[in-house]
């Protein structure tokens, strides 16, 4: 769906169009400038309702109805990461399951710059991305989830998840040894 430009001059244009002999009767101008700030504010309106109902700029109820529409269920999921979803749904709904098609929806999904796939024989596949945007449980579980239903039936696939900050930290506590706190210290 292609939304026009916003219109903000409906009373300048107005005023132009009128015939100079016109612009000399204050009671027809009056009229004029009238209806055409009534346009304006029909135009206003319109477009907002319009932008509203656009997937990149919906929000709250508007993007549960899209979810609903593509059969993506939020899930607890805020408006960023329930539109990355729900734009990755509509890839997904198209999808045959070729490994570019796959990148393109995990990157989606992920928020990755850099996705890299590896075929293993004989139907499997190595993901390997990094992201920031995935720390809770809950969401690597959700794009797993959603990456298996794009894949062909009957294809593996394996993940690698690269953070990208200190992959490890070790305890401040000298009295017991181990890992802290850290993108690695806990199971991918």
């Amino acid at each position: 769906m292609t939304i026009p430009d916003h219109k903000f001059d409906y009373e300048e244009e107005g005023r132009d169009r009128l015939l100079v002999s016109i612009l000399r009767q204050p009671s027809i101008l009056a009229l004029v400038r009238f209806w055409t700030i009534e346009a304006q504010k029909i135009e206003d309106l319109t477009h907002g309702l319009l932008m509203s109902l656009v997937l990149s700029s919906s929000s709250g109820r508007l993007l549960d109805l899209w979810g609903r529409l593509v059969g993506e269920e939020r899930g607890g999921l805020l408006d960023g990461d329930y539109r990355s979803f729900i734009e990755a749904r509509i890839l997904s709904n198209t999808s045959s399951g070729t490994m570019p098609e796959m990148i393109a929806i995990l990157a989606l999904i992920t928020g990755a710059i850099d996705v890299q796939a590896l075929a293993v024989y004989p139907a499997g596949v190595v993901f390997s991305f990094t992201s920031s945007l995935l720390s809770p449980p809950t969401t690597l579980e959700r794009v797993r989830e959603h990456m298996e239903q794009v894949a062909p039936a009957g294809v593996l696939i394996h993940w690698i998840s690269e953070v990208p900050e200190t992959p490890f930290g070790f305890l401040d506590d000298s009295s017991s040894l181990g890992f802290g706190e850290g993108g690695l210290a806990g199971t991918i």
